[in-house]
């Protein structure tokens, strides 16, 4: 019965892939030249969801039960269903909320004690959020006075909410992400908007970073929302908005501050006092609500991880790349209180890569008006840099896409090459390709485990290109 319906599905995609290709430009009610790039940008898009649900299929269909995108997708809504029923002990803890309920409770009862040192090098847990995390979740349950059980079933609804929130985000940016030399203002018609609705939600559902993040639990996913709301509000010069979603970003991830000298060295003002602004309110309360010297054993945290770092195959980074070459720790399966050995060689490319990456990003087009390829290449590199970057940390990805779609399709960076390249790199961060890749996973072929990382690193040089390729609009920025 599976086969039959996995057939009848590959089928009608295959259908529709024809029929998509075949269509002329169907998205009406602008200037000639808009419709015409929105029109080729909506079926290169299209196409690219089909043949990735082809795939997605075709994986489906071999006897090994390998997971696939489409896979996930069905799984998130079984955890949407769940969600829906009373609350029980288990299954609301997540990938995230449980490891900071338990940093949390061990606040609570012990505030004396350094957190960090208790939960993650004692008792093995595996949280590696700054104190600022936990402001939401401890608030929220203290203000409710709700069990934990209950808590982590409204953060996951939330997280579910963030999904079509992600959907308009991608909708935005691909329909404002018109050549300024060709744009005007845009009145869409209905059937526009539907269509380009139908594919923006699509190509969340289509996207395995962002539905992994979504199954876990993961406070990843709402901060996805607030990176791709970010690059909108960049897009549309609200640059401090752009500064708060940033600064609610490093209150999750501290190695984002990495920003403030990004932003310095492009006088961009109005961004850095609102992000600065955020980020030293959510440290005050941090402060207020746990003290001070849980951050000096929060260092201790991040210079194990960076020293040791994840050889699990989903950890797409230089470190899991070279620790999975280097036979450190499992490849395969997670441990929850591991870790591989330190390997000063592994350590000295993880340490130099990071710098390369951050380096080059930083020092990139030193100009007063960055674009929005500009900004969306600082957040990307901030990603890919990291030590530890799971593959749902890969989510701002989609956002990106939905940027630079139109523009590649404009520009042709890559020249007749550039549908290819596009259609590749969408490929790799989309598709759910470890069911495959690891039967390298003792070889030293396991270096196509890491192909997340490589379609990332397509698209860091497909912004370059484009960054390098385009005409800035000026502006002033106070």
């Amino acid at each position: 019965m599976k086969l039959v319906l996995l057939l009848t599905a590959f089928v009608l995609c295959i259908g529709a892939l024809y029929v998509v290709w075949r269509s002329q430009p169907i998205i009406s009610g602008m200037p000639g030249d808009q419709v015409h790039l929105l029109s080729r940008s909506y079926r290169l898009c299209m196409l690219f969801l089909l043949s990735g649900a082809i795939i997605s299929l075709v994986i489906g269909m071999l006897p090994a039960h390998m997971p696939t995108t489409l896979g996930y997708l069905l799984r998130s809504t079984v955890v949407t269903y769940d969600l829906l029923k009373p609350p029980t002990a288990e299954g609301y803890g997540g990938d995230s909320w449980a490891p900071m309920g338990a940093a949390i409770r061990q606040l609570r009862e012990h505030p004396d004690t350094p957190v960090y040192s208790e939960v993650f090098f004692k008792d093995n847990i595996k949280f590696q959020y700054p104190p600022t995390a936990l402001l939401f979740l401890d608030f929220a349950q203290r203000i409710a006075g709700c069990s934990w059980e209950n808590l982590f079933r409204a953060v996951n609804l939330i997280c579910w909410l963030c999904l079509p929130a992600i959907g308009i985000v991608f909708f935005s940016l691909f329909t404002g992400a018109v050549p300024p030399s060709i744009k005007e203002d845009i009145r869409l018609p209905v059937s526009s908007l539907v269509l380009l609705t139908l594919m923006s939600l699509a190509a969340v559902g289509s996207f395995y970073p962002i539905m992994r993040a979504y199954c876990l639990g993961q406070i990843q996913t709402p901060m996805t929302l607030f990176a791709g709301l970010a690059l909108v509000a960049w897009q549309r010069r609200h640059f401090g908005l752009a500064g708060i979603l940033i600064g609610l970003c490093c209150g999750i991830k501290p190695q984002w501050l990495a920003i403030i000298p990004w932003a310095i060295l492009r006088q961009q003002w109005r961004m850095l006092i609102t992000l600065t602004v955020t980020v030293g309110v959510l440290f005050s309360l941090s402060i207020a609500a746990y003290g001070i010297s849980h951050y000096a054993d929060y260092l201790s945290v991040l210079s194990f991880l960076s020293k040791h770092g994840e050889s699990y195959f989903q950890n797409q980074s230089v470190n899991g790349l070279v620790n999975r070459l280097f036979f450190d720790g499992d490849k395969l399966y997670w441990g929850g209180s591991v870790f591989p050995p330190f390997n000063p060689v592994v350590y000295a490319f993880t340490v130099g890569s990071s710098l390369l990456i951050l380096g080059i990003a930083m020092f990139w087009r030193t100009v007063k008006n960055p674009s929005t390829f500009d900004f969306a290449l600082i957040l990307l590199s901030l990603t890919i840099a990291s030590p530890i970057a799971w593959d749902h940390h890969y989510g701002i990805l989609l956002p990106i896409f939905a940027l630079v779609l139109p523009a590649a399709i404009s520009q042709r960076p890559f020249g007749a090459w550039t549908t290819a390249y596009l259609w590749l790199a969408f490929l790799l961060t989309s598709q759910v390709l470890y069911g495959i890749t690891g039967y390298l996973a003792d070889t030293h072929w396991n270096v196509l485990q890491s192909y997340l990382f490589f379609g990332a690193m397509m698209v860091v040089l497909l912004l370059y290109r484009i960054s390098h390729l385009q005409q800035s609009v000026p502006y002033e920025d106070g």
